[in-house]
């Protein structure tokens, strides 16, 4: 949905074991209307829930997790060896949160070397 690409965060819901849902603001970067690319530690709690079940649904937010938006649901995979998604995953990042930095190609950006890439897909819209 357009209206995710238009916010810098997305509320990203996933569920423990026990089916209690968790909601949790995330920094992403959109490769399509359909598809984002959100960013977390590896040991993260929502990646080691993802890992659980792929099951998520995604809003836009604010930087605090504050829903600014309706909620859709997702199927997320986690991104961890595929280097050509990953490289795509950064490029895109940069582009948003360091546009000075995309016209100066002797610039770099650093990333925590721990990082987990949860590549998500919007599949359906929830009411």
């Amino acid at each position: 949905m357009k209206s995710l690409r238009n916010t810098p965060y997305i509320s990203l819901s996933t569920w423990r074991r026990n089916g209690k849902e968790v909601s949790t603001p995330v920094w992403f970067a959109a490769s399509s209307d359909t598809t984002f690319f959100c960013f977390s530690a590896a040991d993260a709690g929502k990646v080691k829930r993802l890992r659980n079940s792929p099951s998520a649904k995604v809003a836009s937010c604010d930087a605090r997790g504050g829903k600014l938006g309706d909620w859709h649901e997702a199927k997320a995979f986690l991104v961890t060896d595929d280097s050509k998604q990953i490289d795509q995953a950064y490029t895109l990042l940069k582009k948003i949160w360091y546009p000075d930095v995309n016209n100066q190609p002797d610039v770099q950006v650093g990333w925590p070397h721990q990082q987990s890439n949860c590549n998500t897909n919007r599949t359906r819209e929830s009411g």
